[in-house]
């Protein structure tokens, strides 16, 4: 598909996949990656890890990009310029994690990603996945709506799980999108999205770039010191004191303690 096709897929309906993308030594590279983070240690005041709040199974790390040179390379020779022309904007990294949905663990609720990032100054996000396995229905993959991503934010129940109100969540057309480890997905952060639970035997770990406008300011740092102030991975927090996370910007939609 021509670049002009993938920016107006991108513009129309919110996001684009991008079949084969890959080749052979990029795609080991990024299921390579995959198994490296999955076994690195919690380590304070570093990358973050999150666990799964059913089986306490490693579900999230995030803020890794700075540690690992061959990700960071990739990402920002790779990744950042695929990402600015299909967007036709200059952008810069604004978060980075990965989620690793294993077996018999749940799905991430439905959400507006945006919600999440909207009390920074950035106007505009876009995300980049990439997979370390194929996904399908029954490991979880990602579930789109599109052409809804220029309606705002839709209602969230934001005294719970910080996901989409039932009622609009059930009033929409969702699309699954079975991936391989050879495609990319970019995303607007407006685009209601979700994935379902694990059922199968084999793992679900999608990697996630997410970008904002250049122009908007550099806010990696700022966006994880907050984070790390507001919803600090379990090694880091204060025994004392109280998190509630649930259903906030740090913790929307997620299935993570």
């Amino acid at each position: 598909m021509a670049l002009i096709n993938y920016q107006k897929k991108l513009l129309n309906n919110g996001m684009v996949l991008l079949n084969n993308f890959f080749n052979n030594v990029e795609r080991n590279m990024v299921i390579n990656w995959a198994n490296y983070l999955q076994n690195l240690p919690e380590t304070k005041n570093k990358w973050m890890t999150y666990n799964e709040t059913n089986t306490n199974a490693k579900t999230r790390m995030e803020y890794f990009v700075k540690y690992h040179k061959p990700v960071y390379d990739f990402v920002h020779y790779r990744l950042t310029p695929l990402v600015n022309n299909i967007s036709g904007e200059n952008m810069v990294v604004f978060k980075d994690k990965i989620n690793w949905k294993l077996p018999n663990t749940k799905g991430f609720a439905a959400h507006q990603d945006h919600l999440a990032w909207n009390n920074f100054s950035n106007k505009k996000f876009i995300t980049v996945a990439l997979f370390a396995d194929d996904t399908n229905e029954d490991n979880g993959c990602l579930e789109f709506v599109e052409n809804k991503h220029n309606e705002g934010i839709f209602e969230h129940d934001l005294e719970t799980s910080g996901a989409l109100s039932k009622d609009i969540e059930k009033s929409f057309d969702w699309k699954p999108v079975n991936t391989t480890t050879y495609d990319v997905l970019l995303f607007d952060s407006y685009i209601p999205h979700r994935s379902g639970p694990n059922i199968s035997d084999m793992s679900r770990r999608i990697f996630y770039f997410t970008y904002s406008n250049l122009e908007d300011g550099d806010l990696y740092e700022e966006y994880n010191r907050i984070k790390r102030l507001e919803f600090p991975p379990v090694i880091e927090r204060d025994p004392s004191k109280e998190y509630n996370n649930l259903g906030t910007r740090f913790n929307l939609a997620n299935p993570i303690n």
